[in-house]
């Protein structure tokens, strides 16, 4: 039994709506290596003849590929999809399809790409910029009551004590 890399250069692909994606990746026609079965159908071309694709990096927030095409193809990545993954190809944002029901691919044109994976779901951006603005707020508030204390604003004088 051969075990599929981590990466790799699908050649085609089959376009198929959830229902039946099992049933084409049990077919007997399905070649794994090459070809990968999207959840849509992207219109794009992919031939890809000569192929190579190298994790350049590896951690649990980014992924980072080195792929060299003679055409174009989808570069396959055996990880889960889920919302919030970003693909970049030459820092360019690109489109990650589903693949093979459960996992990522992207699209490539001919030639050598270095395609990074980035974790950055909405909800953390949302959070940074709200503890962002917090920690702001914070900061104007200490700033302003050290003033007034500077100033002797914020000192209460008693009558009796003089």
């Amino acid at each position: 039994m051969d075990v599929l890399p981590r990466a790799f250069i699908a050649g085609s692909y089959i376009p198929s709506d959830r229902t039946n994606v099992f049933s084409i990746l049990e077919s007997r026609d399905f070649e794994p290596k090459n070809m990968l079965v999207l959840e849509s159908d992207p219109g794009k071309r992919a031939n890809a003849g000569f192929k190579k694709a190298d994790v350049a990096f590896y951690s649990p927030n980014r992924i980072v590929i080195n792929a060299s095409l003679d055409s174009p193809g989808f570069l396959f990545l055996s990880e889960v999809w889920y919302p919030g993954w970003k693909a970049y190809d030459n820092g360019r944002e690109t489109e990650i399809y589903r693949a093979d029901y459960i996992f990522r691919a992207a699209h490539l044109e001919k030639g050598t790409h270095v395609v990074e994976f980035v974790f950055q779901p909405l909800s953390y951006t949302i959070g940074k910029s709200i503890s962002s603005t917090v920690l702001i707020v914070i900061g104007i508030y200490f700033v302003l009551c050290f003033r007034k204390r500077k100033n002797g604003k914020g000192i209460k004088k008693r009558a009796g004590n003089a």
